[in-house]
């Protein structure tokens, strides 16, 4: 599964202590699976397109932050204990974007789009986003990713 010749640096970069149970294993094989052949066979950043690059910054008092590169996308996966990082291709792929949510400098939640609508929000272990700020988040979406 893991073929590349420097597995060893790759687990020692990307690996992260976890609670000794069949399925953290399991998850985390399957995180630096992903990883491992994402580095090997792909481009490192994301290209969006204007419209979702004016949506980034401050909106009352949440900021919203395209990730721009696989490194970020896959450290606020680590950040909000959620699977994210599985999402690169569709973003590659134009299929999905991913906005983090920051308040104070602290991720909060990730918020995924597609054809400008929010196909989820998540907060950290995929819990789901106060009813405070889900409804700034759709404030933002309203005021600067409405489709015309």
């Amino acid at each position: 599964m893991l073929d590349s010749n420097n597995i060893l640096e790759y687990l020692e970069e990307y690996f992260m202590k976890i609670k000794l149970t069949t399925k953290n294993i399991h998850n985390e094989i399957i995180r630096i699976s992903h990883i491992v052949s994402y580095t090997l066979d792909s481009k490192e950043s994301f290209e969006y397109s204007e419209r979702y690059i004016s949506a980034c910054g401050l909106y009352k008092e949440l900021e919203f932050r395209l990730p721009l590169t696989v490194q970020e996308l896959s450290i606020w996966s680590k950040m909000l204990h959620n699977c994210m990082f599985g999402y690169s291709r569709k973003i590659h792929q134009q299929k999905s974007i991913i906005y983090g949510v920051f308040k104070n400098e602290e991720l909060l939640y990730a918020i995924e789009l597609s054809n400008f609508t929010i196909v989820q929000a998540k907060a950290v272990l995929n819990n789901i986003v106060p009813d405070d700020d889900m409804s700034i988040i759709r404030g933002w979406k309203h005021d600067y990713l409405l489709v015309t």
